[in-house]
């Protein structure tokens, strides 16, 4: 996942919250609140060390001509920030 795509994804889920989030950002990008620095921060650790834990393991060859090897398979799987067994 872009870092883009994972800071959407952090401040869809920061709008669900019980209590008030500061979401602005300066020129430079980054979020002018330390305590939402900080949350993003420790979300994306979060999320990346979940992405560690998990690795599919894709079935053997089973005479299909390798299709489900297929590099393009591999990599939308490695695009959701998991990893694929070799």
């Amino acid at each position: 996942m872009d870092a883009n795509k994972m800071r959407e994804d952090f401040e869809v889920s920061m709008q669900g919250m019980t209590f008030s989030v500061d979401l602005s950002r300066g020129n430079h990008g980054c979020y002018t609140s330390l305590r939402t620095h900080e949350l993003y921060c420790s979300w994306v650790a979060s999320w990346q060390s979940s992405r560690e834990a998990v690795v599919v393991k894709l079935p053997a060859d089973d005479g299909m001509d390798g299709h489900l090897w297929a590099p393009d398979v591999v990599a939308a799987i490695e695009a959701q920030g998991l990893k694929v067994a070799p």
